[in-house]
C-alpha cells in the first residue's frame, strides 16, 4: 500500500502534524510518499527506508498512484477529485483553526474528514451538514517520560512560551503577570521561548525590559523557538515545572501534549480543544474563561490575564498542587494513543 501525505505550502507551516502522520503510517509497514515544497528531514529509523519525498510536482499527478491520501490543508475541487478508474482513499485532516470555509466542496469529495478535536467535528457536523467528519484524538508521538515532583524548597522555573498568531493578543499581558510573579515570589524563574518573527514589536520591547531588570540575577532568560520547529520536546519543556501556555485557540494543543509527553504539567485557559487533553488540578492547572465563537461556530477563549495570574498564584501558593500535578501528567496518554491510532487505521481503511 502507497499512503500519501500532502504539505501544500511545506512541513513547517502546517506544523508537526505531517511529519507525525507520515512516521505513523511507516511504522504500520506502509510505503509513504510527502508531497510539500520543501524536503523534511528524517525523523525516525522507519524513514529512510520506507518514506520518499516526491518534490514539488502537481497535485494530482502526484495523487494518481496513491492508494490512500491524506491532505493537511483542502485542494481544490479540481485537483481533488478521483481519478478516473481509481479507487484511492481521500482524507482530509482538519485541526480546529484550519477549517477552510471557501472549500467546502473538497471537503464533501474526502471520504472521510478526520478532525483532530471534538469541536472541529462538530462544526464541520452541525455547521457544514457534512457527515464524513470523524474525531480522532491527537497524538504527538512523544516518547511518554516521568520526572520526580520538585522539592518544596528547591526553585521552580516556568515557561512561557510565545506562539505568534495563538497567543499574540495575550502576551503583553502575560509579560506583565510574569513581571508580577518574578516580583513577589523569589523562588520562581522564567524562561520566554519565542521567535522574534512572530511576536509584535510591543512584545518584543516588554521582553526586552524584562531581560534587563531580572536577567542579571539569573531568574530570567529568553530562548528563541520557532513556532512549529521543535525538534526535541525534552530540551525546550523538560526542565520546566510548569508550562504557562496563553493561546486563546489551538488547532491540535499540541504544545500542550508535547509537554506533557515530556512529564511537564500544563496552565492553559478552559477551552477546547485544550480541556479535551488537559484536565484541571490532574495534568493541568485549566483557567476559567468566557468562551466566544466565530461566524463558523469555532470556540476561542477570551483572554482573562486577571484569571490567569490568580490561578497561577494558587499554584505557588499551594505546596500540593504542583507535585499533584507532575505526578498527573501521563493521564489518559496511553488510551488516547490507542485512539489516535484505531483511528488512522480505520480511516486509511487498514483494518
Amino acid at each position: 500500500m502507497l499512503v500519501g501525505i500532502s504539505f501544500p505550502y511545506g512541513p513547517y507551516v502546517i506544523g508537526r502534524a505531517g511529519l507525525r502522520l507520515a512516521r505513523f503510517f511507516a511504522s504500520l509497514g506502509t510505503r509513504v510518499t510527502i508531497h510539500s515544497r520543501v524536503q523534511p528531514r528524517p525523523v525516525s529509523p522507519e524513514w529512510d527506508r520506507r518514506v520518499r519525498w516526491s518534490g514539488d510536482v502537481p497535485f494530482r499527478t502526484w495523487m494518481r498512484p496513491l492508494d490512500v491520501v491524506v491532505a493537511l490543508e483542502p485542494p481544490d475541487p479540481d485537483s481533488f477529485s478521483r481519478p478516473k478508474n481509481s479507487s484511492i482513499r481521500r482524507l482530509l485532516w482538519v485541526p480546529l483553526d484550519g477549517i477552510e470555509p471557501g472549500l467546502r466542496e473538497s471537503y464533501a469529495l474526502a471520504e472521510q474528514v478526520v478532525c483532530s478535536s471534538k469541536a472541529a467535528a462538530a462544526v464541520l457536523t452541525a455547521k457544514w451538514g457534512l457527515r464524513n467528519a470523524v474525531h480522532v484524538p491527537w497524538d504527538p508521538g512523544s516518547v511518554p517520560l516521568r520526572r520526580r515532583p520538585p522539592a518544596a524548597d528547591r526553585r521552580l522555573r516556568f515557561l512561557f512560551p510565545f506562539t505568534g498568531i495563538e497567543t499574540a493578543s495575550s502576551d503583553p499581558e502575560l509579560l506583565f503577570t510574569a513581571w508580577r510573579l518574578l516580583e513577589a515570589f523569589p523562588h520562581l524563574d522564567v524562561t520566554f521561548a519565542y521567535d522574534p518573527k512572530n511576536v509584535t514589536a510591543v512584545t518584543h520591547r516588554s521582553i526586552q525590559r524584562t531581560a534587563a531588570h531580572f536577567g542579571p540575577s539569573g531568574r530570567f532568560e529568553t530562548v528563541r523557538s520557532g513556532r512549529s520547529d521543535r525538534s526535541d520536546p525534552r530540551l525546550l519543556y523538560g526542565r520546566h515545572d510548569l508550562v504557562v501556555w496563553g493561546s486563546e485557540t489551538s488547532g491540535t494543543s499540541t504544545l500542550g501534549l508535547e509537554a506533557l509527553a515530556v512529564g511537564t504539567p500544563v496552565a492553559a485557559y478552559d477551552v477546547s480543544p485544550h480541556n479535551e487533553y488537559l484536565y484541571d488540578r490532574k495534568n493541568a492547572a485549566l483557567v476559567p474563561c468566557a468562551v466566544r465563537h466565530d461566524l463558523m461556530g469555532v470556540p476561542s477563549a477570551v483572554s482573562s490575564p486577571e484569571a490567569f495570574e490568580t490561578r497561577l498564584i494558587e499554584v505557588l501558593t499551594d505546596p500540593d498542587q504542583l507535585p499533584a500535578l507532575f505526578r498527573m501528567t501521563q493521564f489518559g496518554a496511553h488510551s488516547r494513543r490507542q485512539l489516535f491510532a484505531e483511528g488512522w487505521k480505520a480511516a486509511a481503511g487498514l483494518q
